[in-house]
């Protein structure tokens, strides 16, 4: 318990603050002439909390000859980040990586942002709305129900009633979704590399999302090193032994065996199950062009904005959806009070 909370007061003091500006800074200077040790340090004191003790682990991963994706480990950037840079260090592309990696980072807290706003206004709704629920059950209802039970000669339930638990209805359901998610994320975890792709093939609406997102990954991975004039064999390898990404890593060492067995390319991608079978398309037309480097990364590109203007379509479908979950709280509310004050006006 001890080391792990020592752990985390490090990773607190050593956290990178405004990860998107130390990154297309650290670029910036990179690209002026600055190695990067130099970089590093110059911007610590205004990114990091204990700029001492960081700048004391920089220093020592250096001189224990480590590289950037080390060194960038220490400060938290994700680790699907850090395979980027790991392939930067293979290609030579270093500036580049650091620049896209800052405008991905930009992308995902601009997305962030817009999640939250979305979900502030009406999830605030839905708790002030619960909290009313609440107190009507508890102080107002009962005592329209007993008014109500004295001039009709039915003591049941009456229907009505039961809407007014329409809150905690959508309450349990929003909770038994994300509990069951956590379960399902923690089991799949827990599995070996292929088994856990096995499963996550087995979900009908994930599977199209991983596919996606393994895809864009692969694709822009390898033809960074295709473009930097590595070739396939040494690629893949290279994608087979970095740590960052074990999907990308179980695909890539796959994908190797059948290659160094003399299988053509585009014929493994056919039967290849974790990726988009349009890559086969672009792979086809990038060996008859001479241009696969280049294809593939178009065509990651192509997949990067498809799934960005996917996410803003599913933000910006989140809060209408919630709205009307608040408007059926509210007749349910309104129905509960009426009905009653309607039945005693008859008799």
């Amino acid at each position: 318990m001890k080391k792990w909370l020592a752990q985390q007061k490090f990773n607190h003091a050593v956290r990178v603050r405004d990860k998107v500006n130390f990154m297309k800074k650290l670029s910036e200077l990179v690209a002026e002439g600055y190695q990067f040790s130099e970089a590093v340090i110059l911007l610590l004191p205004h990114h990091v909390q204990d700029v001492q003790l960081a700048t004391t682990q920089v220093m020592e991963q250096l001189r224990e000859g480590h590289g950037v994706v080390t060194i960038m480990a220490i400060f938290q950037v994700p680790a699907h980040h850090l395979i980027t840079l790991t392939i930067a260090e293979e290609n030579g592309e270093m500036i580049a990586a650091f620049a896209r990696i800052a405008e991905r980072m930009a992308i995902e807290e601009h997305l962030k942002r817009k999640f939250q706003q979305a979900l502030l206004y009406p999830v605030t709704l839905l708790t002030l709305l619960f909290l009313m629920f609440l107190v009507f059950r508890t102080a107002f209802f009962p005592r329209i129900t007993a008014i109500t039970a004295q001039r009709q000669s039915n003591t049941s339930s009456p229907v009505y009633e039961y809407l007014l638990y329409l809150p905690d209805f959508f309450l349990f359901l929003f909770l038994t979704i994300i509990i069951a998610i956590t379960v399902a994320k923690i089991y799949i975890r827990k599995q070996p590399i292929a088994r856990q792709l096995s499963l996550q093939r087995k979900i009908f609406v994930w599977r199209t999302v991983q596919q996606t997102h393994l895809t864009k990954q692969f694709a822009h991975h390898l033809g960074s090193l295709l473009h930097a004039g590595i070739a396939l064999q040494d690629s893949l390898q290279i994608l087979s032994q970095q740590k960052y990404h074990p999907y990308i890593q179980h695909i890539a060492t796959t994908i190797h065996a059948h290659v160094l067995q003399g299988t053509p390319l585009i014929t493994i991608l056919q039967l290849n199950d974790e990726l988009l079978p349009q890559l086969v398309k672009f792979v086809t037309h990038g060996e008859q062009s001479g241009f696969l480097s280049k294809e593939l990364l178009i065509y990651s590109e192509l997949l990067e904005e498809k799934t960005t203007k996917g996410m803003e379509r599913i933000i910006f479908a989140m809060q209408p959806l919630l709205f009307v979950i608040i408007a059926l709280c509210i007749v349910a509310a309104y129905i509960s009070l009426l009905v009653p004050i309607y039945n005693m006006m008859k008799f």
